[in-house]
């Protein structure tokens, strides 16, 4: 809007000031004052006329445009003010006039257009656009999911992901569409999980391998190993593709594995006693069992029991040992192909006297063939980060590693309380959770 000032007109000796539309009020004298010999009587300011009423703003008129923009019209001119009254010859000074406030004008006219654009132009309207509808059952990143040290990881053949929820002792469900759930159940911070071929989910909870129905709510015992001082200990578990499963069993340096048959029979099939560390171990479709060791003057091993050393001890006829670094918080995974996927990281205590702190760097995930040819798959952590520093404290960073059928690969961060996706050939995605937001929400 623009403001338009009225002029203001001199005439003869009386000062009139004039304004479009304004009324005028009367002032009143000043008394006559001695100026020489003579008193002159000033005579009063003439009264200022009340300001103009601006003009009326017209309709405007939109212009047509292609995107039906709105034209606007042109508004009222702004009120004037009027201007006070002065004096006439003499030594006082009438008083100052008052205007009344003029009128403003009419608010710009607008019209209407297509597409709900204001102006009386027709705009064109919206292009009708093609795309592809997103394909039912489409993945997409649950946004609300968190997790507290995810551990262990499990897939189904439905392409369910499974994860041990340490810190908030739960199992949670990613469903193929991304959408996360929280089993009925609780667990502890060490404890394992696995599923077998058919999509049965086991874990172990404290001295029991429990085998749980799809919403966790019902667990039945399949394997109960009591805690005694002389007792052997469950600490990790695996299945073949015949539904059979595998628990790894430990009584100080001494390892056990127990196979359950999908009847219950239960069997040692091998058994070793090691100075140093059974990191984890998996079995293969077939049954081939791979055990990582971890020694702790770096003389660490691969060993490869298949069925035809089983059931077999420490390294008796057609077990393999290949030399190998591992460090001592990795996972093991099989394919259907029958390579070996490692992930782990290197563990370093590092931080001050009174504030000790653990530093985790090296991340990455090896696949192995079965000749032993070693690729790496993925360097760093998931995110493209070097490292990750917590408190001593902490549970031990263990970052779990499970397979779908279609060879990618899930891993969990339990740093960052996230969990990334891994194709074979190393590109890595989120998966689930918020990286460096701990939490409990579905």
């Amino acid at each position: 809007m623009q403001t338009r000032n009225l002029a203001v007109a001199l005439l003869t000796t009386s000062l009139i000031v004039t304004a479009c539309g304004g009324s005028s009020d009367s002032s009143t004298a000043a008394p006559a004052t001695t100026g020489g010999s003579t008193t002159a009587t000033g005579s009063n300011g003439a009264s200022g006329t009340t300001a103009g009423s601006g003009a009326s703003g017209s309709t405007g008129t939109g212009t047509p445009s292609p995107t039906g923009t709105p034209s606007t019209g042109t508004s009222g001119s702004t009120p004037s003010t009027g201007t006070s009254g002065s004096s006439t010859t003499g030594s006082s000074s009438g008083n100052a006039g008052s205007g009344t406030s003029g009128t403003g004008g009419t608010v710009p006219g607008t019209g209407s257009g297509t597409n709900a654009n204001t102006g009386t132009g027709t705009g064109t309207t919206n292009g009708t656009g093609t795309g592809t509808a997103n394909q039912a059952g489409s993945f997409q990143v649950d946004q609300t999911a968190r997790f507290n040290d995810p551990g262990d990881l499990a897939v189904d053949p439905a392409g369910n992901v499974f994860v041990m929820d340490r810190m908030n002792g739960r199992i949670r469900k990613i469903a193929a569409s991304g959408d996360v759930s929280t089993l009925q159940g609780d667990f502890a911070v060490r404890d394992r999980l696995t599923a077998n071929a058919s999509g049965t989910l086991y874990a172990i909870h404290g001295e029991n391998v429990l085998k749980l129905s799809a919403d966790g709510a019902t667990r039945t015992v399949v394997a109960n190993y009591p805690a005694t001082s002389s007792s052997y200990n469950p600490v990790a578990l695996s299945t073949d593709g015949a539904g059979r499963l595998y628990v790894l069993l430990q009584y100080r340096n001494t390892y056990r594995v127990e196979q359950i048959a999908a009847d219950g029979t239960r069997r040692e099939v091998y058994r070793m006693s090691t100075y140093g560390t059974v990191v984890d171990f998996a079995s293969n479709a077939q049954g081939d069992l791979a055990i990582a060791i971890d020694t702790p003057d770096d003389r660490d091993e691969l060993r490869l029991v298949p069925q035809s050393a089983q059931p077999g001890e420490d390294k008796s006829a057609n077990v393999v040992s290949r030399p190998a670094a591992f460090n001592d918080n990795g996972k093991l995974v099989f394919d259907a192909a029958g390579n070996l996927y490692l992930a782990d990281a290197k563990r370093t205590f590092t931080g001050t006297t009174g504030s000790p702190a653990t530093t985790f760097s090296d991340m990455r995930i090896l696949r192995i063939a079965p000749d032993g040819a070693t690729t790496t798959v993925l360097s760093g952590f998931p995110d493209g980060t070097a490292t990750r520093t917590v408190a001593s404290g902490d549970p031990v960073f263990a970052a779990g590693l499970a397979i779908a059928a279609n060879g990618d690969l899930f891993v969990t961060d339990p740093v960052k309380s996230a969990i990334y996706k891994v194709t074979p050939t190393g590109t890595a995605t989120l998966y689930a959770g918020k990286p460096g937001e701990s939490g409990s929400s579905d």
